[in-house]
């Protein structure tokens, strides 16, 4: 079915910095947290199952924050996946497991999210084939991240922010300790500082400065706040011969029915498009193993035509965590109403 009709992107702009309200004390989460100043984004966050506290009940919103822990947190608040299956056995460096007899002996604890973060363009080390898991984040780190983020990376909660455009200017140059900024950093800085995403503390943005645990919980609750689904909704995801939700159209579960795992053929098979009455419906089917999976990336309209484009994606995981069987992957989501679609892969 073709019909026509656009669909009109909004630019989302990022406004001044959030002012948190703070919850009482006898509603916080954590007891350290009452009158923080990132109080509301740190309940926000570990409501989501996003952060943890210590086992005392802390979460010591003033202590520094590791390079590992930072990288793990921002893998897991924007869901990010491996697009490389071939670099699932990848270590990238060598400070992150032991070996022993040319065998892998030990892991750090986040390997799987600093590996996924390094694939993604997040981040690429400290020096050759080192990556420091364990030492503190510094405020320029924590500025190239997100940059890499929102403008590398790009999940597609973020398309639209990423899209958006920022007025030009040298605001960095504006903090008192510009000299101080590296090179490498000075202009995802400056960027973020346009967009007034970040800021710096009387007219100094100390970027030697370790990042603490409450400042990384403010900052990924206020960019999760500016996440735009575009309207989508992931109706199904799953294998296929699970039941499906009784919104997919009809057209659309005789098209998973027919699916043949025997015969599968990836170049052929590989998506449907089907309307209801007031929402269109697309979706995308693979062969994988249990690791691996099916995500949307971006939305573009052009000419009237909205294209989707999804991409394949593994969960990068340490040796035999993942079984060797192989499965017909299938994930549907719930797209505005529109008349003319095309679906994209990236495999």
């Amino acid at each position: 079915m073709k019909q026509r009709l656009s669909i009109y992107l909004t630019i989302i702009l990022i406004v001044t910095a959030l002012t948190p309200s703070h919850a009482g004390a006898n509603n916080a989460t954590f007891s350290d947290i009452d009158g923080h100043w990132a109080e509301e984004d740190i309940e926000a966050l570990a409501e989501a199952g996003i952060v943890n506290g210590y086992v005392d009940g802390t979460f010591r919103p003033n202590n520094e924050i590791t390079r590992s822990e930072f990288v793990k947190l921002v893998v897991d608040a924007f869901d990010l996946k491996s697009n490389d299956a071939g670099a699932r056995d990848t270590y990238f460096y060598a400070d992150t497991y032991t070996m022993k007899n040319s065998l892998h002996e030990t892991y750090h604890w986040a390997l799987p999210e600093i590996s996924i973060a390094t694939i993604r363009g997040l981040i690429h080390g400290t020096g050759p084939n080192t990556f420091s898991p364990n030492v503190p984040l510094t405020r320029e780190q924590l500025a190239v991240i997100f940059d890499n983020l929102i403008y590398e990376a790009t999940p597609f909660l973020l398309q639209r922010l990423s899209e958006a455009g920022f007025p030009t200017g040298y605001e960095a140059h504006k903090y008192k300790d510009f000299d101080d900024i590296s090179e490498w950093s000075v202009h995802k800085v400056d960027r973020l500082t346009v967009i007034r995403f970040i800021q710096g503390y009387n007219g100094y943005f100390n970027p030697k400065q370790p990042a603490t645990r409450g400042e990384v919980a403010h900052l990924i609750n206020k960019l999760l706040g500016v996440a735009d689904d575009q309207g989508v909704t992931t109706v199904f995801s799953g294998y296929y011969y699970e039941t499906l939700p009784d919104e997919v159209p009809y057209e659309m579960r005789e098209w998973v029915d027919g699916l043949d795992y025997d015969n599968f053929e990836e170049d052929i098979n590989d998506s449907f498009v089907a309307h209801s009455e007031n929402r269109t419906y697309a979706a995308v089917s693979r062969l994988g193993s249990p690791c691996d999976g099916i995500q949307l990336k971006s939305l573009r309209d052009s000419y009237g035509t909205l294209t989707a484009f999804f991409e394949y994606t593994t969960n990068h995981v340490v040796p035999y965590v993942c079984p060797e069987s192989i499965e017909l992957h299938v994930k549907v989501v719930k797209l505005p109403l529109v008349d003319e679609v095309e679906v994209k892969i990236n495999k």
